[in-house]
């Protein structure tokens, strides 16, 4: 069993690619029968809409619990450079692939992911 995010699975998965300062709209729709507790780090975010229903009272956020059927759209800025994990708080949900990046333009980093870097915490 896999948990993916759009259809792929880490290390496959795209990156969330963005340049310091852009304000970034995320849409999260869990097609699953799970709930998925979405989660960034270094960032928070702005919870903007509910099954395509503007909040009147948008909350800020860094962990987002997605049940089945249910969409949301975020926006977050862009405004601590480096390469930040955005994946499902689930543990069993992240390790069977439900991981992305976010990673910002001119941030180098000199790991690959899947490369095995002997960093085993």
């Amino acid at each position: 069993m896999v948990f993916q995010i759009n259809n792929d699975i880490l290390p496959k998965t795209a990156p969330i690619q963005v340049t310091e300062g852009d304000i970034v709209k995320v849409r999260l729709k869990n097609t699953g029968m799970l709930n998925h507790h979405m989660h960034f780090h270094g960032h928070r975010f702005q919870v903007a809409a509910k099954n395509g229903k503007t909040l009147e009272n948008p909350v800020v956020k860094d962990l987002l619990n997605i049940k089945p059927g249910q969409t949301y759209e975020i926006y977050f800025k862009a405004n601590n450079a480096g390469e930040w994990l955005f994946h499902c708080h689930d543990n069993n949900h992240a390790n069977r692939g439900m991981v992305t990046i976010l990673d910002y333009k001119y941030v180098y980093s000199p790991f690959k992911l899947g490369e095995d870097t002997k960093n085993k915490p």
